[in-house]
């Protein structure tokens, strides 16, 4: 299942590439949450809310669209769920990432409801 375009729907993608000097690149994602995926309906009825996993996979496909070729998440580094993302109305979830793409590292800060609601580091590798 893709996360983009099922789970989450795009609002925004703003891409700031600088890699030509140091292989870095700068990106915020404003997705908002598909209240009728079937995921809500199991993660959990009547409390509904995205599964952590499923934050992971989005930076994945986050990444491969900024990219423009196929990376996946080989390992992942100091991940932080501080709150939870629950499917509301117009709430958008804001993906802030830094990718070093030489290094093959990447810095997410999720960030809904004006709150920061998970950190992670993790490695990526292109297939």
């Amino acid at each position: 299942m893709k996360m983009i375009g099922e789970l989450f729907k795009e609002e925004n993608l703003t891409v700031e590439d600088n890699r030509t000097e140091s292989g870095a690149v700068h990106c915020v994602a404003v997705l908002t949450p598909v209240k009728e995926c079937v995921i809500f309906a199991a993660h959990f009825p009547g409390q509904p809310v995205v599964p952590g996993a499923c934050i992971v996979a989005t930076v994945g496909e986050l990444v491969c669209r900024v990219l423009q070729s196929q990376w996946y998440v080989s390992t992942l580094k100091n991940v932080k769920f501080i709150s939870l993302i629950e499917p509301k109305e117009n709430e958008p979830v804001t993906f802030d990432m830094n990718i070093d793409v030489l290094a093959k590292k990447v810095k997410v800060v999720v960030m809904y409801c004006e709150a920061v609601c998970c950190k992670m580091s993790l490695t990526i590798k292109e297939l």
